[in-house]
């Protein structure tokens, strides 16, 4: 009974997730100025992609079962991208905020160690030319 109802579905009604793949690939882009967090999202959404290509092509040959598979298997692919990178952006926010609460110093002692030699090695150009 079933199998009846799922071969008489219409062209087209299976869904594709293909613009969750992508939304998951643009974030997975992001992802390395975490420390390479992103790159198991990157792979996976490509993957998801791919997957959701085929499904349009399962239907054109009228392969419901393999359709549905390849629809499930894009779902599950830009789902775990998605949520795996919502969490590493949470935790690099969370990270963020407990470095601004307990040592505020911290945030900006970079930017003035990378500007500091920029000033030192200037003012020894100019006071030798003087």
């Amino acid at each position: 009974m079933e199998q009846a109802q799922t071969n008489t579905r219409e062209k087209g009604s299976i869904k594709t997730y293909l613009w969750q793949n992508i939304v998951a690939f643009v974030l997975s882009i992001l992802g390395p100025m975490f420390f390479l967090a992103g790159l198991p999202p990157f792979i996976m959404s490509i993957m998801g992609m791919l997957y959701s290509r085929q499904v349009s092509v399962f239907e054109k040959q009228g392969d419901i079962a393999k359709a549905t598979l390849c629809s499930e298997m894009a779902g599950n692919y830009a789902r775990f991208s998605i949520w795996w990178m919502f969490f590493v952006y949470l935790v690099a926010l969370i990270t963020y905020a407990v470095i601004q609460m307990t040592m505020p110093e911290m945030i900006n002692m970079e930017v003035m160690e990378i500007i500091t030699p920029m000033h030192g090695k200037m003012k020894s150009i100019v006071t030798s030319t003087n």
